[in-house]
């Protein structure tokens, strides 16, 4: 035995001492159980990664103005003054009547807290028209929605709905639910009907009365009273009913007497504006109330605080019909559901694959290292703060083979040693032994992931999660292989018996196999043309369009919105009816599948139907929320394309868009921006739609350019001008007859209501007819608006969309990812279509805001690969203490690369940004099995002739090869069959790794060694 001894190099001083000590060992396994289960109680949990995204909104209001009015007095001086904040990206703005918003996009590592400053102090110095009211700005920040509260009220119940909610809210808050927002709410608006004859004999302008009704009707405290530090506070204002009745007085600027309200005004009633959020289900109105998850809130709390809340509280609002739903948390509980499952399944079989290989006892430890890696990794990442979410949970299943894999090659390596040394001697040496290969292959694969977490934008955060678990996964195996493994590997004995598998897996690997590594030393052109023939097949399958590419996996969340855009004269009422009548065709579509596919659904009216940070929202339509894909058996699609193809028509509708959101990044939608004169982006616009409804598998296709109205302008003419009137009372005149302002605000029975001065409804006839508007330059001379001004028209766009200062609108479609392709559409758009269309209609053309994202993101995954490459290619040299020997491993990955894109193929998928992730873990594992391999070599040249060491390294190293690819395989065997629609997007993750290892292993095992025997001819000649 002590001759044996010599052939092994000293063990390392920490794994000696691990291993040979009774307790440190298990004391280390102690720790990391403790700290695992106090992770696992502790660490926040959260639906999908922190995403934030660097905008500022901005919003100016000039009530009345036309779209080129502000855009020429407003936007375009805002545009100006902001352009040059640091770090702005973007300028993108909407103007139309009345308004202007304007959306700023700054670089992802911006202090948006610092730029809204900067933003502010270059608006503030801009002078804008004096009768915009103050504009409004807001930084972007995303909120995790984690629950609706559907709150139905009969219309009897409407103007104690307030209440309602308001206790709803209490309750919440009493169970710890804080972040919550109220949408819909009943809200009415107090209108003030002016009497026009007393207008007619008085001087008095809409400003002058909103000044003077505030001063009247707006509460204000009327100082303190009491003794010995007890106060009470005074109240000077008007009640609701006194208000209502017109039982108050008012005193004008220019007249020192008080004058009844009923002289001024003919009535005042509460109206609900016509801008109001409404919501129905069921033809009954709702309110809705939102839970968002705060930042340091933990989901899996919060859920049983909402759980709980309703389970107590349900029954306690008589009346009111109460729904939780659209709970997200859901699908995090799901995902645990199937991270259990598969990882369940998959150490079955990484089991199975153990005890074939190795004894019974060294397959347990190995298996045991599985458990003891994941609550290390837990307690790693609930250490630095990190959180639990369901990326963090897929990249665990991913990571199942991984864990594995440095265990195997030390565990295989003891087995070996046993048949010549004592179990404590064998394991020591044998994780001395694998403590560089390990050490390398870790280096490699933390080189290869770690350049993807510096990868920008809303793609980057989503998926930053994979490379911190795959990382933090490594660490842990490093803790376990070589403080914790080392000491029960030394527990074990050489088994009396060896298997029936062992003894003709042993013979295979001594016999047949060193003949094949034979063959392919000396047969060296038939393996580099049969590895140069792999790559031109897998080549010719891409460029012939076999193997396609989308930039994220097709999957659809469990829901559908019915977005309908109106013409811009379409009545309330008829807006209403016919999203009743979409209603009735989504209740005849569940008719027809006959089977429980709507979970819930609600028409919604002026309000944006997505949580969505766009500046142009559809604001009309129907949100259905779906039953759980995996529990019906119609799809999203067929169930969206049913209400598409019996969606009845109607006189008031531009466009209707019938979307189901994707999880994650969105690939399948076209975007192309069109810049220019507005009627050259019509035109061009116009025959861009024409060409993407002639390909198969678009739909949704839309523009945003706006219709054109037509602008009246009036300028005084002589007998204007004679008569005392100027350019600021023609326009106060006429906008009593246009617009109805929102003049103040009050407190009125406990809510905050709008007071709007207008006109009689009589007068809603000169909002069609404006030349016969009565204007009165004097109390005794009133006369049409004709007879004072001088009319021309100028036809101008309803809505002025700009981008980086000039107009700009965008032409998009959906595409149906099972027909076509995004990427091979806008291939040939861009070479043929679109230069004809810049041509012809003198418009500039690019991609849209989706398709620059993507192109950011996979430049910088290209940048990440190369960075992550040269690291790898320094640790190898490092390793391997060679310049040449590291390019025969690099050499062999391009050949895993291979396997990956052909195993998309074979099953019929799209190579997605996903499995570009997974082809970063592949290199790691491919360097992991090269370098074992490469450094037995190494060991086996000092005692043998080239050809004989290579073929004894092939055979020493193929059992740990073969085990960590097949257990890699094993680990993800599950999750790539898996037909859960949970787990659609990561299956090409999956297919990547598996498939990459599948071909890659056969190619390291027999082009490994053919190419090492050249670079070691080489090194001898040097």
């Amino acid at each position: 035995m002590e001759c044996a001894s010599t052939m092994y190099q000293k063990p390392n001083k920490l794994i000696q001492y691990c291993a040979q000590h009774k307790v440190f060992a298990h004391v280390v396994l102690l720790i990391v159980l403790c700290i695992g289960i106090v992770a696992f109680n502790n660490i926040q949990t959260q639906l999908i990664p922190n995403i934030s995204i660097p905008r500022i909104n901005t919003q100016f209001i000039w009530p009345g103005a036309s779209a080129k009015q502000i855009e020429k007095n407003i936007t375009v001086h805002a545009e100006q003054a902001v352009s040059d904040t640091p770090s702005l990206k973007n300028i993108t703005s909407i103007t139309q009547v009345a308004r202007s918003n304007l959306q700023l996009d700054f670089e992802q590592t911006t202090d948006m807290q610092d730029a809204k400053q900067k933003v502010m102090q270059k608006l503030d110095l801009e002078e804008f028209p004096k009768n915009m009211e103050p504009y409004l700005i807001n930084v972007i920040e995303p909120r995790e929605l984690m629950a609706r509260i559907a709150i139905k009220y009969p219309p009897k119940s409407k103007s104690l709905i307030s209440d309602v909610i308001t206790r709803l809210k209490n309750d919440l808050s009493n169970y710890g639910v804080s972040s919550t927002q109220t949408y819909a709410a009943p809200k009415q608006d107090l209108i003030l009907e002016l009497n026009t004859t007393w207008l007619q004999n008085h001087p008095a302008t809409l400003d002058m009365l909103t000044r003077s009704i505030q001063s009247m009707l707006r509460e204000s405290p009327g100082g303190k009273s009491g003794e010995l530090g007890q106060y009470t506070s005074a109240e000077i204002g008007i009640t609701a009913n006194d208000i209502l009745d017109l039982n108050w007085q008012l005193k004008l600027d220019n007249d020192p007497a008080l004058i009844d309200a009923k002289h001024i005004f003919n009535k005042a009633y509460l109206k609900t504006p016509d801008t109001q959020p409404i919501y129905f289900d069921e033809n009954q109105q709702m309110s809705e109330i939102r839970i968002f998850r705060g930042e340091y809130d933990d989901l899996i709390t919060l859920s049983n605080q909402v759980t709980q809340w309703f389970a107590d509280n349900n029954n306690t609002f008589e009346g009111y019909d109460i729904q939780v739903y659209n709970k997200t948390w859901q699908y995090f509980y799901d995902r645990m559901f199937l991270l259990i499952k598969n990882g369940g399944i998959g150490l079955a079989l990484i089991l199975i694959l153990l005890t074939l290989f190795l004894s019974k006892k060294d397959a347990f430890w190995v298996a045991i290292g599985l458990p003891i890696a994941i609550i290390a990794t837990i307690a790693i990442l609930y250490t630095f703060g990190f959180k639990i979410n369901m990326l963090s949970l897929f990249a665990l299943i991913l990571s199942l083979g991984i864990i594995v894999d440095d265990a195997i090659v030390v565990s295989e390596k003891a087995a070996s040693n046993r048949k010549s040394l004592k179990p404590l001697p064998a394991a020591s040496w044998a994780a001395t032994e694998m403590l560089k290969p390990v050490l390398t292959s870790s280096s490699t694969t933390v080189a290869a992931f770690f350049p993807l977490l510096f990868i920008s934008g809303v793609a980057g955060q989503f998926l930053r999660e994979i490379p911190i678990v795959v990382i933090t996964v490594i660490i842990a195996s490093l803790i376990e292989c070589f403080l914790i493994l080392p000491k029960h590997l030394s527990y074990i004995t050489e088994p009396k018996q060896t298997s029936r598998f062992s003894i003709k897996f042993r013979y295979f690997r001594v016999h047949t196999f060193q003949k094949i590594i034979k063959l392919a030393i000396e047969k060296k052109s038939i393996v580099f043309s049969g590895a140069l023939s792999m790559v031109l097949i897998t080549f010719t399958l891409i460029a012939s369009g076999r193997i396609k590419f989308s930039f994220f996996p097709d999957f659809s969340a469990d829901q559908i919105l019915v977005q309908v855009a109106f013409n811009p004269t379409t009545p309330l009422h008829e807006k209403q009816n016919y999203l009743h009548a979409i209603d009735q065709t989504i209740q005849q579509a569940t008719l027809h599948f006959n089977e429980d596919i709507i979970e819930k659904k609600n028409i919604i009216m002026n309000q944006a139907l997505a949580e969505s940070n766009t500046p142009n929202p559809v604001t009309n339509g129907i949100a259905i929320w779906l039953t759980s894909q995996d529990q019906r058996n119609t799809d999203n699609k067929q169930f969206s394309q049913y209400i598409r193809d019996n969606i009845p028509n109607s006189q008031w509708v531009q466009n209707i868009n019938i979307d189901r959101p994707r999880g994650g990044p969105p690939s399948d939608t076209i975007q192309i921006e069109l810049s220019g004169a507005h009627k050259n982006i019509i035109a061009a616009a116009t025959e861009l739609k024409l060409k993407l409804k002639s390909y198969q598998g678009t739909y949704n296709i839309r523009d945003d350019a706006s219709v054109i109205v037509p602008n009246h302008y009036y300028t005084l003419n002589e007998l204007g001008v004679y008569s005392g009137l100027n350019t600021e009372r023609l326009q106060a005149q006429l906008q009593s007859y246009l617009n109805e302002q929102k003049n103040l605000a009050i407190n009125l029975n406990t809510e905050n209501t709008d007071v709007i001065i207008k006109m009689p409804d009589s007068y809603n006839d000169y909002q069609i007819n404006i030349d016969q508007a009565p204007i009165q330059p004097s109390p005794q001379t009133i006369l049409p608006l004709s007879e004072f001004t001088d009319k021309h028209y100028q036809y101008e766009p309803l809505k002025i969309i700009r981008k980086n200062n000039m107009v700009t609108y965008t032409v998009s479609a959906q595409v149906d990812t099972s027909v076509t392709n995004t990427y091979e559409i806008e291939s040939e758009l861009t070479q043929n279509t679109i230069p004809n269309i810049e041509k012809d209609y003198l418009v500039t053309a690019a991609v849209g805001d989706v398709r620059q994202e993507q192109n950011t993101t996979i430049n910088e995954i290209k940048s990440g690969a190369l960075i992550g490459l040269s690291v790898i290619y320094l640790v190898l040299v490092w390793s391997l203490s060679s310049f040449v020997q590291p390019f025969a491993i690099l050499l062999t990955l391009p050949m895993s690369l291979i396997g990956g894109i052909l195993g998309h193929w074979i099953l019929g998928f799209d190579v997605t940004l996903l499995s570009l992730f997974g082809f970063f873990g592949l290199i790691g594992v491919t360097v992991n099995d090269s370098i074992i391999l490469t450094l037995q070599y190494q060991k086996e040249r000092l005692s043998y002739p080239k050809n004989k060491a290579l073929m004894i390294a092939s055979s020493k190293r193929f059992r740990a090869v073969i085990l960590t690819s097949l257990t890699t395989i094993g680990g993800l065997m599950p999750l790539m069959f898996e037909t859960s629609y949970q787990a659609q997007f990561l299956i090409p993750m999956a297919i990547t790794i598996s498939f990459g290892l599948l071909f890659g292993t056969f190619w390291i095992l027999v082009l490994l060694p053919a190419i090492l025997s050249l670079s070691s001819v080489k090194i001898a000649k040097s």
